[in-house]
């Protein structure tokens, strides 16, 4: 299946638990929404969805990246992973994990 880059906003911030469930995705606390970001294909979009609903979280915006050549989404995929990476040494740091 065909893999895209999503954004998915959902309505205020995470605790550890919230968090923990969307390890997969890149996590990003803005001042009124989450943006949970991620390469996923339709089955993996729709897996994220069903989280959310599970979790009672208010959706706002799902977004799609426009298509960019292989190597850029092999570039986006690297910095997504380095900013999961960044995400989960904040969280053991902080005494959340």
């Amino acid at each position: 299946m065909t893999r895209h880059m999503y954004k998915i906003k959902v309505i205020g911030s995470f605790g550890p638990a919230t968090h923990e469930a969307f390890a997969d995705m890149v996590v990003e606390v803005e001042p009124t929404v989450t943006v949970l970001s991620g390469n996923l294909d339709q089955r993996g979009l729709h897996a994220v969805l069903d989280r959310v609903r599970a979790l009672g979280l208010e959706l706002v915006e799902i977004t799609q990246a426009p298509p960019s050549s292989r190597s850029g989404q092999a570039a986006q995929l690297d910095e997504l992973e380095a900013e999961r990476q960044d995400a989960v040494e904040r969280a053991v740091q902080g005494g959340l994990v």
